[in-house]
């Protein structure tokens, strides 16, 4: 009995240690010091007392990273879990793709996770970044759809902030962007430079961060194929920059 209790008493001390390692490692994490949080990550995984919880905060990490395909791995192991887990699997797969600039697989994904889990924790945030990749995809009707929806069924998300934003802005169309300034007069004299060549310019003001930008863009179009031809016109007469959205 006393041998048992001993063993019991160990396998309750590591357990504590375990969790306090992953809560350290998790909070390291949402603070931004990836470095930190993935050293103790990579230390309990090398402890073979692995949990769910341990393969989601690494593919975080490597998705953070950008080493999307690696994360994938540990979304794929995540997937085996019973329960939240393999939503958050699918969901974490999606996001991956997101981040990769991967939008119809990602739709595809995103899509499947709101018909399999609508009412995850996760499914607010999944909403929002399918609509973004329906608008990133051109779909504007189905992209305005989602906006809405997300507000109306969940106000108080901090992604129902940027949804009202985009729904305010009414920009459901591709444009091209060629220049970011904070001082007005170098967007203007790029505006004025590009619309003497026949380009339709205008200046679309931005705060981020904190900070005004001043964007120079060209159009309005209803089709990618439509902006990608007069982006090659531009890269002709001289200009880069980037399709929006």
């Amino acid at each position: 009995m006393r041998w048992l209790l001993i063993v019991l008493a160990c396998v309750l001390i590591t357990n504590v240690a375990y969790a306090d390692k992953f809560e350290d490692a998790w909070v390291y994490f949402l603070n931004e010091k990836y470095n930190i949080s993935e050293r103790i990550v990579d230390s309990l995984l090398q402890s073979q007392n692995n949990s769910p919880k341990i393969y989601y905060l690494k593919a975080l990490l490597l998705s953070k990273r950008l080493r999307f395909e690696e994360s994938r791995v540990y979304f794929e192991k995540l997937s085996f879990y019973e329960g939240k887990w393999k939503g958050y699997a699918l969901s974490g797969n999606a996001d991956t793709f997101f981040l990769e600039g991967k939008f119809e697989k990602a739709c595809l994904l995103y899509s499947t996770f709101l018909n399999r889990f609508p009412s995850s924790d996760l499914t607010s945030e999944a909403i929002y970044k399918y609509a973004l990749c329906l608008r990133k995809e051109g779909n504007w009707s189905q992209a305005r759809e989602y906006f809405d929806r997300l507000v109306k069924k969940y106000p108080q998300a901090i992604s129902s902030t940027y949804a009202r934003k985009i729904l305010s802005e009414n920009e459901f169309f591709f444009t091209i962007q060629i220049g970011s300034f904070l001082n007005y007069d170098n967007a203007y004299n790029l505006s004025k430079k590009v619309s003497s060549l026949g380009y339709d310019a205008h200046i679309k003001k931005i705060v981020h961060k904190g900070k005004l930008y001043y964007r120079v863009r060209i159009g309005m179009f209803q089709t990618r194929v439509e902006a990608e031809n007069k982006f090659k016109r531009l890269a002709v007469d001289g200009f880069s920059g980037m399709i929006y959205p």
